[in-house]
């Protein structure tokens, strides 16, 4: 015992650098590296911004295609603009419309518009989550390219934040594919599909229980059964502690939202569902860390 206690005593002594080029992390550091995890929020939007692009660049083309078919119908005005009348530019122009609300055209473009106000507000909301790994880094660097054309023409710059993007999932232009020669790494739809259950349904929770809270400020007076709206808050809340009992956390951002799950206190006094929720925890960690089979 006395060897251990001094063999502990001098590595506690080891400077935490030896010579001018080697550094060593100190102990604390070194604990605070093995529990980097990615933020379950900043996961969760990495989800949403991969969607809305997806719905996003489908509008853009089909926007495109649309407002092709309506720029044919300008006539002499689309290709001789300087030399039209402008009686023909104006007729033009009424034809262009017309047919715009008859193809679909102006309804898609709408449709298109709302979609890139999703992809940007979705980008701007994981822009303020900062990142401690690499999935992190790559959701922000695709929220990055979203929010800054510019950057897109610095050849360089693009690439670099392409690679980091492309290693959460996000799925590369082809021009950037072919120089990268790779097609991305999106995470397998399952594993996605079933981490992100994990994450809205704690956040689906966490969000009644606050609903709950304003219902019984509002009511002070009035019991739980004749609460306005009280029951349906509580059916989604129920709802949501199901999704969290029977969807298998396969990532980080899975187990943490059981984890938080499990420290709410309306959930902590509900002892019955507090143990399926801790009991679903248990078996997803053992099934991640491979004390048994998935």
């Amino acid at each position: 015992m006395n060897m251990l206690v001094k063999a502990a005593a001098a590595t506690a002594a080891v400077p935490a650098t030896i010579g001018p080029a080697l550094a060593l992390p100190a102990p604390a550091a070194l604990a605070a590296a093995a529990t980097v995890t990615t933020e379950p929020r900043l996961l969760s939007l990495g989800d949403q911004l991969r969607a809305a692009m997806r719905i996003e660049a489908a509008l853009a083309a089909r926007a495109r295609r649309l407002y092709t078919e309506c720029d044919a119908a300008r006539g002499p005005a689309r290709d001789c603009a300087p030399l039209c009348t402008m009686e023909q530019s104006l007729q033009g122009e009424r034809a262009f419309q017309e047919l715009g609300r008859c193809n679909g055209y102006h309804a898609v473009h709408t449709e298109w518009g709302r979609a890139a106000e999703r992809v940007n507000r979705t980008a701007k909301e994981i822009l303020r989550i900062p990142s401690n790994d690499r999935t992190g880094d790559g959701i922000r660097a695709a929220a990055s390219l979203v929010l800054n054309d510019d950057c897109r023409g610095a050849v360089e710059m693009a690439e670099i934040l392409w690679e980091m993007a492309a290693r959460a999932g996000f799925t590369l232009p082809a021009d950037i594919a072919r120089k990268l020669k790779r097609k991305g790494a999106p995470v397998p739809k399952r594993q996605r599909e079933r981490n992100t259950r994990a994450v809205l349904a704690q956040a689906r929770m966490a969000d009644a229980d606050r609903k709950m809270d304003e219902l019984f400020e509002a009511y002070p007076e009035l019991d739980c059964e004749n609460t306005p709206g009280f029951l349906n808050v509580e059916r989604r809340r129920d709802r949501a502690i199901a999704d969290l009992t029977k969807t298998q956390a396969q990532t980080w951002g899975g187990l943490i939202a059981k984890a938080q799950a499990l420290v709410n206190k309306r959930l902590y006094e509900d002892y019955q569902r507090h143990q399926e929720v801790a009991f679903s925890l248990a078996q997803d960690l053992l099934k991640y860390f491979g004390a048994v089979e998935a």
